[in-house]
């Protein structure tokens, strides 16, 4: 791993999230159905990164986000929260939108995604963003990144020797990332996302952590075969929206100050379990706490 003192760069979406909890257990289709609605910053990039500050690890965001006010909160909440957000392209329209249907429990019903917004980060800004992530201790990627943008993140990253991570966001978006798997030095997917991973080329980055909601998650170490499980922690899931980029905000952070992989899981499962059990998408100042100290040997 590089060295400590720079700072963790994220690079992915942001976007609204809209967040829709039926009041019963299941939703009743073709009709409307009472629900909490609750408006949140969000995406995959920008909540790893958020995620990342809270946990005390310096860290930038590189995305894109609209022109309108929705898009001016967006930025300025995530800025707040402690991420550089001086990368971060501001174009014309809107940020992208998610929208997440929640059954009575906190479990996902169903979700959309509006992400048009991502087309704006193209080849040519990652190479206007080359600098930072040249000068990053590690480098997340998130596949909301359009492919061809994604492949030269890949290849800077790599060409400077930055250990890079790569999410595959979901089933529809791990493709982009199948080709690309090789050259990673962590990658996240859930057990779907795996699946169609391990139907491309091959599944070769030299570390695979696999997260397997509430069975916990495993890693694999391709090179030396090491398979290590890690049991969930036991929560009341109130809201699972953002606890896959808190896993991963927690496995970086603990990689990022050097503990091995086993501990840096465990640390993953339990900010994932933090996030799930609360009505935030990412950790609060207060629920990060004890991860910290955690992280700190505290």
């Amino acid at each position: 791993m590089r060295s400590y003192s720079r700072p963790v760069t994220v690079i992915g979406g942001m976007n609204m999230d809209i967040h829709v909890t039926a009041d019963a257990p299941t939703y009743e289709r073709g009709t409307s159905n009472p629900a909490g609605v609750r408006l949140a910053p969000g995406g995959v990039g920008r909540n790893i990164a958020e995620n990342l500050a809270r946990l005390g690890v310096a860290v930038r965001l590189l995305s894109v986000a609209g022109d309108d006010l929705i898009s001016d909160r967006l930025v300025a909440e995530t800025g707040e929260a402690g991420v550089d957000v001086a990368g971060v392209a501001r174009i014309h329209g809107q940020s992208g939108i998610y929208v997440a249907l929640l059954d009575g429990g906190g479990e996902l019903d169903t979700a959309a995604s509006d992400m048009a917004a991502m087309d704006g980060m193209n080849v040519d800004f990652v190479e206007c963003c080359r600098a930072q992530i040249r000068d990053s201790a590690i480098v997340v990627a998130d596949a909301n990144v359009p492919a061809a943008a994604l492949q030269r993140v890949v290849e800077i990253a790599n060409e400077a020797g930055v250990p890079l991570i790569l999410d595959p966001v979901s089933v529809a978006k791990a493709q982009r990332v199948a080709g690309l798997v090789g050259a990673a030095f962590i990658v996240t997917p859930d057990a779907a996302e795996a699946a169609v991973l391990a139907g491309a080329s091959s599944l070769e980055t030299r570390h695979t952590v696999v997260t397997l909601g509430c069975d916990g998650a495993r890693w694999t170490d391709r090179r030396t075969g090491m398979s290590v499980g890690i049991p969930p922690r036991e929560v009341t899931v109130v809201d699972v929206t953002g606890a896959g980029d808190a896993f991963v905000a927690g496995l970086v952070a603990a990689l990022h100050h050097r503990h091995e992989m086993p501990e840096a899981l465990r640390v993953a499962v339990e900010t994932a379990a933090v996030v799930a059990g609360s009505h935030s998408c990412t950790l609060t100042p207060d629920e990060s706490v004890e991860i910290r100290n955690r992280l700190r040997g505290e």
